[in-house]
């Protein structure tokens, strides 16, 4: 897990303000607003190494989405 702060992030389809969660477990990879926790981006860098499709708001994704938000508390 990893903290930081980029400002707007509107290059990755994402206006958010910048304090900013990535957790990693396996092939998932999840960077999410510490203030608007609807809004992320979600990679399986295993099918999609260079982060092109953001899976965030797939419904078979939520599943993973909640786990690593509850892994990065």
């Amino acid at each position: 897990m990893c903290e930081y702060t980029l400002g707007s992030i509107a290059k990755w389809g994402l206006e958010c303000p910048d304090r900013l969660r990535m957790v990693r477990d396996g092939p998932w990879k999840l960077c999410y607003s510490l203030d608007n926790r609807a809004a992320g981006l979600l990679y399986n860098l295993e099918q999609d190494p260079l982060e092109q499709r953001n899976r965030f708001g797939e419904p078979e994704c939520s599943d993973v989405v909640a786990a690593l938000m509850h892994a990065g508390r």
